[in-house]
């Protein structure tokens, strides 16, 4: 498939250098809280979407998810999935960052936690005999993440 680029229009371009300018502190906050780029691109498109079925509707015709993707770049079919899916549907795996999701194992999992319910003291690096260690905690979410690098941003 061949790449092709859509240049913008002039007019464009400086609005997109503002957004920028505001974009940096706006992320910077984001991932001060743990907020990753999935969660607010998925926000993002919700808007994007909720934006153009509310204020860009042709007066007689039916918002339709053809027309909303042809306004927003978002392919139909995702346009279809947000527009029908519940607003307070939140999936941990897709929207916790990493470390959300390993504080959450490590602090509520009964494989991780003690008789008292407080987590078990974790050795950096797996055991041969499949100990439960922190390298095996971060493998049992992302095989894309060294537990050393997980380590390493926490300290």
């Amino acid at each position: 498939m061949e790449n092709t680029t859509i240049s913008l229009p002039e007019s464009g371009k400086p609005l997109l250098t503002a957004v920028g300018y505001i974009l940096r502190p706006l992320v910077r906050l984001l991932l001060a809280h743990g907020i990753t780029c999935t969660v607010f691109c998925d926000m993002v498109r919700g808007i994007y979407i909720k934006v153009a079925e509310d204020e860009f509707k042709l007066e007689g015709k039916p918002q339709t998810d053809s027309r909303i993707s042809l306004l927003t770049g978002i392919h139909r079919r995702e346009v279809n999935r947000v527009r029908n899916e519940p607003e307070d549907k939140i999936s941990l795996s897709r929207h916790a960052s990493m470390s959300a999701q390993l504080l959450a194992i490590w602090s509520g999992d009964p494989e991780y936690v003690d008789e008292e319910g407080n987590p078990i003291p974790l050795p950096r690096l797996a055991s041969k005999g499949g100990e439960k260690s922190f390298e095996s905690l971060v493998q049992s979410i992302s095989k894309d993440f060294r537990a050393r690098v997980v380590l390493d941003e926490w300290l």
